[in-house]
């Protein structure tokens, strides 16, 4: 049964471990998020400031990429949340069957108890 507890706070552990790195990328993602409007601003006013030169067009292709480049860049961090969340549901299921395993095994354990004592006071009276 001890055995079975390590394991269990074992588990805990790194669920635990797994929610606060889920937490820290969350953090990463809304400050890229952040960064990105950040960016769309200040592209934004370079388009106002460039709408007058020549170099509109390259500007605007420029300003494209790098918003297409941050928009994947997002949707990489998104997609490795998406899988570090399967991981800690996974973990949390194991953690559940691993606890209801236990308490199946306590059950028949306090079965076997329960016998023991039973047959102990017919023995004894």
């Amino acid at each position: 049964v001890e055995n079975k507890e390590i394991h269990i706070n074992q588990l805990q552990q790194q669920s635990s471990s797994r929610t606060e790195e889920l937490a820290k990328r969350n953090e990463e993602i809304q400050q890229l998020e952040e960064e990105l409007e950040q960016m769309r601003q200040e592209l934004s006013l370079a388009q106002e400031e460039y709408g007058q030169s020549g170099d509109k067009i390259d500007d605007q292709r420029t300003i494209h990429y790098i918003q297409k480049e941050t928009e994947l860049q997002l949707k990489e961090q998104a997609r490795l949340l998406q899988e570090q969340a399967q991981v800690i549901v996974e973990d949390l299921k194991t953690l559940h069957d691993a606890i209801a395993r236990n308490q199946d095994q306590l059950d028949e354990f306090q079965g076997h108890t329960l016998q023991a004592q039973k047959a102990l006071c017919k023995h004894v009276l």
